[in-house]
C-alpha cells in the first residue's frame, strides 16, 4: 500500500515537473515572440522614418534648385558654357549641388527612383553639356565630383532601363546640348519660369527626351 502511495506521488511529481517544463518554454517562446514583433515593429518604423526622410529632402533640393537664386546659379553656369569661359564658378556650384546629392544617394538617405524621377533631365543635361570641364577638373583632381559620377552613372541605368535605350541612344548630340544649354541660359527670361523650371514634360525637355529615343506624338 505504501508502495502505490509512493508511486502516485513520484507520478504526481513527474508531471508537476513536466508541466513546470511546458510552462516554461511556452513562456520563453512567448517572450521570444514578443522581442521578434518589437524588433519588426522598429525596423517597420526606421524604414518608414527614412523613407519620410527621403521624401522631406527631395523636396528640399527640388526647393533649392528652382528657388530664384539658384535659378540665377543655373543662367549664369550656361552661359559660362555657352561662352567656353576657363573657370566658370557657376558651373561648379551646380555640379556641387548634384554632389552632394550624390553622396547622400550613395549612402541611402535619397531614393534613387524618386531622385531619376525629379532631377535626372537636368543632371543629365549639365553631365553632357560640362562633360569637357568635368575631365578637365577631375583630370588634375580624381577626388573631385566623384559622387556626381556615381549618381549620373545610376540614374542612367535606370533611364536605360525604363526607356529600353541603347547605350549610343543616351548620348545626346550637340544640338541637344546647345538647346538644354540655351534653355538653362533662359530661365530667368521666360514668362513662367518656375512653371517651367519644375516640369520635366517641358517643351525643352520633351525635346532632349525625343533626341534620346523617347517619340513626339504625331500632329493630328
Amino acid at each position: 500500500m505504501q508502495g502505490t502511495v509512493a508511486g502516485a506521488a513520484s507520478a504526481a511529481s513527474t508531471m508537476t515537473n513536466e508541466i513546470s517544463a511546458r510552462a516554461a518554454l511556452i513562456a520563453a517562446v512567448a517572450a521570444l515572440i514578443s522581442a521578434l514583433v518589437a524588433v519588426a515593429a522598429l525596423w517597420i518604423q526606421e524604414r518608414r522614418s527614412r523613407r519620410l526622410l527621403a521624401i522631406e529632402l527631395l523636396f528640399k533640393f527640388d526647393d533649392r534648385f528652382n528657388s530664384e537664386a539658384f535659378q540665377r546659379m543655373r543662367t549664369s553656369a550656361a552661359k559660362a558654357l555657352q561662352e567656353r569661359r576657363e573657370d566658370p564658378a557657376a558651373v561648379d556650384d551646380v555640379l556641387d549641388f548634384f554632389e552632394t546629392m550624390g553622396l547622400l544617394a550613395r549612402r541611402g538617405v535619397l531614393d534613387m527612383e524618386m531622385l531619376w524621377s525629379t532631377f535626372f533631365t537636368w543632371l543629365d543635361g549639365y553631365w553632357h553639356a560640362a562633360r569637357e570641364y568635368f575631365k578637365d577638373v577631375t583630370a588634375d583632381d580624381t577626388t573631385t565630383w566623384t559622387e556626381l559620377e556615381y549618381l549620373h552613372s545610376a540614374l542612367r541605368a535606370i533611364d536605360k532601363n525604363k526607356a529600353d535605350l541603347t547605350d549610343s541612344e543616351l548620348i545626346w548630340s550637340r544640338e541637344d546640348i546647345e538647346d538644354f544649354i540655351e534653355s538653362e541660359a533662359s530661365l530667368l527670361n521666360l514668362a513662367d519660369s518656375k512653371s517651367a523650371a519644375r516640369t520635366p514634360r517641358s517643351e525643352a525637355s520633351r525635346k532632349q527626351k525625343g533626341a534620346r529615343g523617347f517619340k513626339e506624338p504625331e500632329p493630328s
